[in-house]
């Protein structure tokens, strides 16, 4: 393996760790929203308590928000993370394809990374989208007149979309130059 190949590879050795632990902790946080906002929709907002203090109550309190708002923000809080999960999950799959492979350049990881580009946006775009719906729903009358922003970053999603054309020149390189040598042992033979 050449120096260049072999750096590839740690980088994408070092992304698919990142990925897992990122996957892990949205899980995590997805999870723990999800709790939370269980808690909060019934009735209790000492869900989380840390030396007799209510996190969600002293939360509630500093921020000045009613149980409302404060489950319709736990609610779409659960959503945007799991939707990160997810996106989190197809990135750690593609770079153990990845790695299993033994190089980016393959016809199957640049439709991979394709994909992965298509999910990243999609996801996210999807995820804020709901969130935002479920918020508005949940918190409807409550005279709060706070408004819910969608934030999505499309960065990460085009560059894996940039990427999917390069990789795949880079698998038809590999191809003729493979070509290439099994002409010249057979001209040799």
């Amino acid at each position: 393996m050449d120096k260049s190949l072999k750096t590839v590879q740690t980088v994408c050795k070092v992304c698919k760790i990142f990925a897992e632990i990122a996957f892990v902790m949205l899980v995590v946080t997805a999870s723990l929203c999800a709790f939370a906002a269980i808690g909060i929709g019934a009735g209790s907002i000492d869900v989380f308590k840390i030396g007799g203090v209510s996190i969600i109550g002293e939360a509630m309190q500093q921020s000045a928000v009613t149980p409302e708002m404060m489950l319709a923000v736990l609610v779409s809080a659960a959503i945007v993370s799991a939707a990160e999960a997810v996106v989190a999950k197809f990135v750690n799959v593609y770079f153990k394809h990845e790695l299993k492979a033994g190089t980016p350049f393959t016809f199957e990881g640049a439709k991979e990374m394709l994909r992965l580009g298509i999910i990243a946006i999609a996801v996210p775009l999807g995820a804020s989208i709901v969130s935002a719906i479920v918020y508005a729903v949940m918190t409807v009358g409550s005279g709060t007149g706070n408004e819910f922003e969608i934030d999505v970053t499309l960065g990460i999603g085009i560059v894996f979309l940039m990427l999917s054309p390069l990789l795949k020149y880079g698998a038809e390189l590999n191809e003729k130059a493979k070509q290439a040598e099994v002409k010249v042992e057979e001209d040799n033979l």
